[in-house]
């Protein structure tokens, strides 16, 4: 069983036109870093920054397989996309694609 997510070291640079992959610093929201606190909850994910309106690269070619969304119980909602190959699935959020469906390289 395959499941929807993969070691941040897999990761190739997500954001167009950076050479590096810029994780979330601390702030009001909590730590974007895997494994960080807020509270008593343990983020299990990775919060890459990247700049407004700007061009994501997919991490590994695959199909976009539709959208996704997931809601706090604070009340915040996070919609994105779920990418996934034969090796792995990533949900990735907080973006507006062109598309939710199909091929990507």
């Amino acid at each position: 069983m395959r499941q929807c997510s993969m070691p941040v070291g897999a990761w190739s640079v997500l954001c167009a036109g950076q050479h590096n992959n810029r994780v979330r610093t601390c702030d009001v929201h909590g730590c974007g870093a895997f494994n960080s606190h807020k509270g008593n909850y343990l983020h299990k994910a990775v919060d890459l920054v990247c700049d407004d309106f700007g061009i994501i690269d997919t991490p590994f070619s695959g199909s976009l397989a539709g959208p996704v969304s997931r809601k706090e119980s604070a009340g915040n909602q996070f919609d994105g996309v779920k990418l996934l190959n034969d090796v792995h699935c990533v949900k990735i959020f907080n973006i507006r694609p062109y598309r939710y469906m199909g091929p990507v390289v």
